[in-house]
């Protein structure tokens, strides 16, 4: 073997455990240095449906973080609970933490008599 090809052998390796090492403290540095107050994106809340609108958007924050809270008024002739059936929002969930994404959004929506909250937040 050559003296470039033994370089090589060492080289390439060494990058690569550099690349691991470099994403895994960006990991575990976004898990334990997140901002209480960091809000998932407004994309995380599912697209409202032709004829439904957003009266109201709005941060709020408790002692678990923060979450973005989403009111929706339904179209005519549809009730809250067909609303949130249509968003696709009928129960909480949550999205899988990835190879990029170190937490998970979760959202869920409650219907009340008129309007569906819509609640998205990191758990």
């Amino acid at each position: 073997m050559t003296e470039a090809g033994r370089r090589r052998l060492v080289a390439v390796p060494l990058a690569l455990l550099l690349l691991v090492c470099s994403w895994a403290l960006w990991w575990r540095g976004s898990q334990l240095l997140t901002d209480e107050g960091a809000l998932p994106p407004a994309s995380s809340i599912p697209d409202v449906p032709a004829g439904a609108r957003v009266t109201a958007q709005t941060i709020e924050c408790g002692s678990g973080g923060c979450w973005l809270r989403v009111v929706v008024v339904p179209a005519a002739g549809s009730s809250p609970a067909d609303l949130a059936r249509e968003m696709g929002l009928t129960e909480h969930r949550c999205t899988a933490r990835g190879l990029f994404t170190p937490r998970s959004t979760c959202v869920s929506a409650t219907a009340g008599e008129a309007q569906l909250v819509v609640i998205a937040g990191y758990e």
